[in-house]
């Protein structure tokens, strides 16, 4: 018989981060994922939480993280 005396899950999860300027603003965008989940976050520049901007409702932003050159 086999006693099981713990158990875990580890998830771990990747959090890619940009920080972006439009039109003299600054914004940052936050994508995390992880096998379970993943999401998007856009915050100002004061670190508050926003909706994504109207202006970047066309953009690719994948396309614009992986195009960066290393910045």
């Amino acid at each position: 018989m086999v006693t099981v005396l713990s158990s875990t899950e580890e998830d771990t999860e990747t959090t890619y981060r940009m920080v972006l300027e439009h039109e003299g603003e600054e914004f940052t965008w936050v994508s995390v994922s992880s096998s379970k989940n993943s999401y998007t976050d856009w915050y100002d520049k004061d670190w508050k939480l926003i909706d994504q901007p109207d202006w970047a409702d066309e953009l690719d932003m994948w396309e614009i993280y992986n195009g960066r050159e290393g910045k």
